[in-house]
């Protein structure tokens, strides 16, 4: 709306995205989210379009603490948290939807259906476009395997051998793995024969 007697409606963007939230950290700086998985950002004189890495579900709802801290939620668990840059995909282990947030400090919180209450720390480690560029290969065999599996701890400075934990499709977690004495280039191994055929 423009500023003045007549609240001018002057702009309107992609009249087939239904909005479902809005958030301002000042007249420059305006974020709107669609039930369509889009994200809109306002600079003070244009709405642009956010590129996304893939397919984003419904969002619902989005909220900023600053410029650079915010973070958005929706259907299938979706939390996405922005930095200041980009928007990353959180890994909520959950799939339910999710309607409402906040953050604390550096505290993230989202809540959703079915009495669902969720806070974390952000991470960036959950999407491969968004990885360090330094990817770090592990060489995993047989595969498939029926019983045992076997996996070479690379040679790399960046590179932490301490867990090993091994998620499904859904992200939830089916085995976690402390690697207390590996060294690296030593081959080490899982038992494979308690997890699901096909994981």
């Amino acid at each position: 709306m423009e500023n003045n007697p007549e609240k001018t409606l002057i702009s309107t963007f992609n009249p087939y995205v239904e909005i479902g939230s809005l958030a301002c950290t000042g007249q420059k700086n305006i974020w709107a989210i669609g039930l369509s998985g889009t994200i809109s950002h306002f600079d003070g004189k244009n709405w642009l379009q956010q590129e996304t890495y893939k397919k984003i579900p419904p969002l619902n709802f989005i909220y900023f603490s600053s410029e650079n801290n915010g973070i958005s939620v929706g259907y299938e668990g979706t939390i996405l948290i922005y930095t200041g840059k980009d928007w990353i995909k959180q890994n909520s282990q959950i799939n339910l939807k999710l309607n409402g947030a906040a953050i604390s400090g550096n505290i993230f919180y989202a809540v959703g259906d079915s009495g669902t209450i969720l806070s974390k720390k952000p991470v960036n480690d959950l999407i491969a476009s968004d990885a360090p560029k330094n990817i770090i290969n592990i060489d995993v065999y047989p595969n498939p395997s029926n019983e045992t599996l076997n996996f070479i701890i690379p040679d790399a400075s960046d590179f932490s051998t301490n867990t090993i934990t091994i998620t499904n499709i859904h992200a939830q977690i089916v085995l976690h793995k402390e690697m207390d004495g590996v060294i690296v280039d030593q081959s080490c191994q899982i038992n494979t024969l308690a997890l699901k055929n096909g994981l």
